[in-house]
């Protein structure tokens, strides 16, 4: 009775928090332009590597089309993989949209910094684009925020507080806060 109770309170409470933000806005999903680029990407670099160990190159226009993808996913690029109806993904999204002592919500501060942010949800797009993506990129939960540098991931399983980067030189201990976090990251990356 009482388990029963406290999830009609926590679910009453969410209320407010879904009606103040949209989780799949039109404007945040990932357009098909960019996710061809990430899976050509993908799949085109694995092959070079592949290759390269056997001492060959890629076809000309095998090259064409990384080049071409490259060119795509040139900069700096959060994505971020969750599920309409997760309440953490809802969560972090409406912490990404909170102005900061600044005035400017972290999406705005992206923007303004030349980064692209684009939510992929995994539940809705899992047959065609979510489930091929989330397995290149190992994502094993949600929410998970990946960032990309000219198309390459240099964090992952980042969305609950923790970061694991692939950068070096970069502190992760060093920020006070989740957003302190990805504004240092976000200096960091676009240098």
């Amino acid at each position: 009775m009482k388990r029963a109770l406290l999830a009609i309170v926590a679910a009453f409470l969410a209320c407010p928090l879904a009606a103040q933000v949209q989780y799949n806005a039109p404007e945040r999903q990932m357009p098909e332009d960019v996710y061809s680029a990430f899976m050509s990407f993908a799949e085109l670099t694995k092959q070079q590597k592949q290759l390269q160990a056997e001492g060959m190159e890629l076809a000309a226009a095998q090259q064409q089309l990384l080049n071409q993808a490259k060119a795509q996913l040139q900069g700096v690029i959060v994505v971020e993989v969750g599920f309409d109806g997760c309440p953490p993904c809802l969560q972090l999204l409406q912490t990404l949209l909170q102005p900061g002592n600044d005035g400017q919500s972290m999406l705005q501060y992206w923007k303004n910094k030349g980064v692209r942010f684009y939510q992929l949800d995994s539940n809705k797009d899992s047959v065609r684009r979510g489930k091929k993506l989330t397995t290149i990129w190992n994502v094993e939960s949600a929410p998970t925020l990946l960032i990309f540098k000219n198309g390459e991931l240099m964090t992952h399983n980042f969305g609950s507080g923790q970061m694991q980067s692939q950068l070096n030189g970069f502190d992760v201990n060093a920020a006070g806060s989740v957003l302190d976090m990805l504004k240092k990251w976000t200096e960091f990356a676009v240098k």
